[in-house]
């Protein structure tokens, strides 16, 4: 079970890499919920 939420965790920050723009977003996101 680790070993694939391990792979789910590499494909998000694979996403993340290459959607500078939905990462950023997301980041909002996150930082306006932590608020």
């Amino acid at each position: 079970v680790a070993r694939y939420f391990g792979g789910v965790e590499r494909e998000l920050w694979f996403v993340f890499a290459h959607n500078k723009s939905l990462a950023s977003y997301l980041g909002d996101l996150l930082i306006a919920i932590a608020e």
